[in-house]
């Protein structure tokens, strides 16, 4: 019988929704629908399959949803294959169990970063019953580096407007906030977010560090900004400062400046003294060389004229001679020995006399010897001497008598005093010379 309370068939129904209860609970797939990670950690993205008896999971897939429903593979993990990585996760995505069962599907994301948000799918192929997926999102967390902007070395006593701006962002969004190291914010100045703000003109007490510290549920990260104020003393002895480097580069241009004038100028000059002196060199050697040519010509004018000069006197004594030798043939043979050896003896008093001033030197004695060939007893015009005066070598002789007046080398030795062996002109007051070619003139 049936229980009290219960009508027949009640059994059957109960199976029944027993069954369908049991029936239902497989074939679920077990994810999370949303996963949060923190940038640069890993994390696990879950997929599991509850199996029944006599089933198995064959293939898992994971893809990426991207934008307008495109989907990207991330890896494939096969009962008999082994694991598959697509190569922009190579290295990053793992399956996170171990072993040949793939019930469960769950990988390992290494190192996530900002791109790894979006949605997931993990797609499970079981046998006999066919295939299920699961869906999940992750959400990567961070906080990228903090920093601060707005000091500059333009801050004065005085200036107004300043202010600090904290740079900072994360996922999710993180919180800003302002200390002074050592002491409190100073008076006037008021934080507003990721802003300081110095309401009123700058005092050199606003110097200092000052500290941003942005935080999030992820991390927190302090900037830091070393505030300087300069005074007014201060910005007029740095003004003074630098207006005396300006005159100093001023003035080592100026001096940069007429040095290289100076070279130029010294480097002109040497090179016009150079082509000045040139000239005049050539010039002097062009002169010179006009001189020399001059002298040389004046020199063989002047020989050739001596040689006509010595050419006319031996004509003229020559014919002087024979004139001579007329008037001696009134004379002996002993006379003429004795003229002979005189005539030799002036040929010696002759010949010491052809020395000229301008240093050359004309022999006669080939002339007396031509006019003794050509005669015995030349006799040369005697000169006339002042009246009551006679050669002192007559008077001294005894005989001085017509035949001593006669010879011309008699006569001319009157006129000679011998002083170291040396004859030398006797001072005379009738003007009577001996000339260079041993002449009386």
């Amino acid at each position: 019988m049936a229980p009290r309370g219960m009508r027949p068939g009640t059994p059957f129904l109960l199976l029944l929704l027993l069954f369908l209860a049991a029936t239902g609970r497989a074939g679920v797939v077990e994810v999370q629908p949303s996963v949060t990670a923190v940038l640069g950690q890993d994390v696990v993205l879950p997929c599991r399959y509850r199996a029944q008896e006599q089933e198995q999971v064959v293939q898992v897939t994971w893809l990426k949803r991207g934008p307008e429903g495109t989907r990207a593979r991330l890896a494939v993990l096969d009962r008999q294959h082994g694991e598959h990585v697509q190569e922009p996760y190579a290295g990053r995505v793992l399956r996170r169990a171990t072993g040949g069962e793939l019930e469960d599907g769950a990988i390992v994301l290494r190192n996530a970063v900002q791109g790894d948000e979006g949605d997931y799918e993990c797609h499970l192929i079981t046998f006999p019953r066919g295939s299920f997926e699961g869906h999940l999102t992750l959400k990567v967390l961070d906080l990228s580096d903090a920093s601060v902007l707005g000091h500059t070395d333009e801050w004065r006593e005085g200036m107004e407007g300043a202010a600090l701006t904290c740079l900072g962002d994360g996922n999710p969004p993180p919180t800003y906030n302002w200390t002074r190291l050592e002491a409190p914010l100073p008076t006037g100045v008021r934080a507003r977010g990721d802003t300081l703000l110095f309401q009123r003109p700058l005092a050199t007490t606003d110097a200092g560090a000052y500290v941003c510290r942005v935080t999030n549920r992820v991390a927190t990260k302090e900037a830091r900004a070393n505030v300087s104020v300069k005074g007014r003393a201060e910005d007029d002895t740095v003004r003074k400062v630098d207006l005396v480097s300006a005159s100093v580069v001023v003035v080592g241009v100026i001096a940069a400046v007429l040095l290289c004038v100076l070279v130029i100028v010294v480097v002109v000059m040497t090179l016009y003294h150079k082509r000045k002196t040139k000239r005049i060199s050539e010039k002097y050697e062009e002169e010179l060389t006009l001189t020399r040519e001059n002298s040389i010509r004046r020199l063989h004018s002047s020989h050739s004229t001596d040689t006509r000069t010595q050419l006319e006197e031996t004509l003229q004594l020559r014919t002087e001679s024979r004139q001579g030798s007329r008037q001696g043939s009134r004379q002996g043979s002993l006379r003429g020995d004795s003229l002979r050896g005189d005539s030799l003896r002036g040929t010696s008093i002759c010949s010491a006399m052809s020395e000229e001033p301008e240093g050359r030197s004309y022999s006669t004695l080939s002339t007396v010897r031509e006019i003794e060939t050509q005669t015995e007893a030349p006799a040369l015009p005697l000169l006339p001497l002042p009246p009551g005066k006679e050669p002192k070598e007559e008077e001294e002789d005894g005989g001085g008598g017509a035949g001593d007046r006669d010879n011309p080398i008699k006569v001319a030795m009157t006129h000679f005093v011998q002083e170291n062996g040396m004859l030398q002109a006797r001072p005379s007051t009738n003007g009577i010379y001996i000339n260079g070619r041993g002449h009386l003139v």
